[in-house]
């Protein structure tokens, strides 16, 4: 079914159509990859001109696209929100944002009603997640 342990919550992605926490997964083996596959890669790609090669995505660490949804536009699939989180991950990467720090985060905009708040303090929660859904 699935299995127990802690996750971080290292963040909050902000766009036009999700909400979204970013977590850190630490020590969980392969349940969650960076499976994104060509399609989801090429609506990235589109979606945000910035990304013009698909080595991009060979920056991505371990579970980046690790994420609970907190909020999405109506009739969008769920997987949408990991989708948004992984562009944001891009765009910090390509270091196109705008870069405001407080003594609790630091936030980055990156226009268009997209932002990233990363957490100076991770929130730890314990859970169960499962390899499928």
């Amino acid at each position: 079914m699935g299995k127990m342990f802690p996750i971080e919550i290292v963040g909050f992605s902000v766009t036009h159509r999700s909400v979204t926490a970013d977590v850190r997964l630490r020590n969980v083996g392969n349940l969650w990859q960076n499976d994104l596959n060509e399609k989801e890669m090429k609506e990235i790609m589109d979606n945000k001109n910035q990304f013009s090669d698909k080595t991009i995505f060979d920056r991505l660490k371990f579970a980046d696209r690790a994420h609970i949804t907190i909020a999405l536009e109506p009739n969008l699939n769920a997987y949408k929100s990991g989708l948004d989180l992984i562009s944001l991950k891009l765009l910090r990467i390509n270091k196109s944002y705008t870069n405001l720090a407080t003594d609790d985060f630091n936030l980055y905009y990156f226009g268009e009603c997209l932002c990233y708040a990363k957490l100076k303090k991770t929130v730890k929660i314990p859970s169960l997640f499962a390899a499928q859904y």
